[in-house]
């Protein structure tokens, strides 16, 4: 496995309106919180791996805009939030003057300067009719009853590709966190969504006001996205399904996989399945959605799994009740290929390698025996290789550009 390490923090502030000394007031607060929140060990410059990135966030408050990758920094801003509104109340025209930006990865935008924004209309979609099956969306099973509410109502936005809205129950900002990261765990096949950033306005009770998503594709290019990943998908599918038992279909997925794949951190799209099942370029968080995706669609129960401190992602299998851990990104080696090192292992097999956190510790423990394979080791030859579904042409996207090619 490989993991690659990038930080940057990005601070901007900028004037636009209003008295110097009133700037220069707001400057010291913001100074003041982020000492106190190096102080207080708060790693500001962020770890992201190569292969799985946690999501990095954004917020606003009163008029200022503080985008963070580190949920920690959230309670010390918000016992900010009512001195920076009572500052941006002595100026008039001030609202919106002040901008600052940490981004775990070097990039944000700033969200606005709306707190109270609010859409609750006859056209606010919230959810309301999405069924979920908790058979294959485990992660919403370990939701509040709220939370489990604003779970669907994000699906559903997402869906219909809206970018910002209101939430329909008050939700705290850990927990919105917490539900929107369920969703991107629930369902890979949502691949036109950026899942690793989002943001929110909040209120000065931390209260989420206005949810807002980004998309990697829209439109025209999301229809031929769809199109694209369908085709691939269903290609995997009608193969994997002429396999006599569930087994042999999972090993076939992870093998098709592999084979058609190559590991490239800088891979478009690279947290999504669909830089596996389109462009053949991909890291652990691809490999896992896309395997997720395929073996929930054969009806075998998969997982998305994160651990190793959110830099690493596998799957759990459940496999006629048995529960094995799945690594593609580990059973894809430049030296040996192919192999099933990583195929099935229990927990304790991928006790030295992998550690679960977050969510994903709720997960059910892997303890499986009748389908174990784990150290397995490397095939041999190509011939031993799985074949590629007839008409099946992967790999040829270079660029992000020809990615969104038909």
């Amino acid at each position: 496995m490989i993991f690659a390490r990038r930080s940057g923090i990005i601070t901007e502030m900028k004037r636009k309106d209003g008295d110097a000394a009133l700037m220069r007031k707001i400057k010291n607060l913001f100074a003041g919180l982020m000492a106190s929140a190096v102080l207080g060990g708060v790693l500001l410059s962020g770890v992201s791996s190569g292969g799985f990135h946690a999501p990095a966030i954004s917020a606003s408050f009163s008029g200022g805009i503080v985008s963070s990758a580190a949920a920690s920094l959230q309670s010390s801003v918000s016992s900010a939030a009512g001195t920076l509104s009572s500052l941006l109340t002595e100026g008039e025209g001030l609202t919106g003057g002040l901008s600052a930006l940490v981004s775990i990865d070097g990039e944000g935008t700033p969200e606005g300067t709306d707190p109270e924004y609010s859409e609750r209309s006859d056209d606010l979609i919230t959810g309301g009719d999405v069924v979920v099956d908790t058979d294959y969306c485990l992660y919403y099973t370990f939701l509040s009853k709220d939370e489990q509410r604003l779970y669907k109502q994000i699906y559903a936005n997402a869906l219909a590709g809206v970018e910002r809205f209101a939430p329909i129950c008050t939700v705290k900002i850990p927990q919105l966190r917490e539900t929107l990261t369920a969703v991107f765990y629930d369902h890979p096949g949502l691949f036109w969504v950026d899942t690793n950033h989002f943001s929110y306005s909040y209120t000065k009770e931390n209260t989420c006001s206005a949810i807002r998503l980004q998309y990697h594709f829209t439109g025209e290019e999301l229809k031929i996205a769809q199109q694209q990943f369908e085709e691939v998908s269903n290609q995997i599918v009608e193969y994997a399904l002429t396999c006599s038992t569930d087994y042999e279909r999972e090993r076939y997925v992870h093998d098709c996989l592999i084979q058609i794949n190559t590991y490239d951190e800088e891979a478009p799209f690279s947290q999504s399945a669909y830089s596996a099942l389109v462009g053949g370029r991909t890291v652990c968080a691809g490999f896992s959605r896309a395997f997720q995706y395929i073996m929930n669609r054969l009806h075998i129960p998969t997982y998305f799994c994160v651990g190793n401190s959110e830099t690493h992602a596998w799957n759990i299998v459940c496999l006629e009740g048995g529960y094995y851990n799945v690594d593609l990104t580990g059973d894809s080696n430049d030296v040996y290929g192919l192999i099933h090192y990583f195929f099935n292992g229990t927990d304790e097999d991928f006790a030295d390698t992998h550690e679960r956190c977050g969510a994903s510790v709720f997960l059910p423990k892997c303890e499986g025996g009748e389908y174990r394979c784990f150290g397995e080791g490397f095939l041999t030859g190509n011939d031993d290789r799985p074949p590629e579904p007839p008409g099946m042409h992967l790999g040829e996207f270079a660029d992000e550009a020809s990615y969104r090619q038909p």
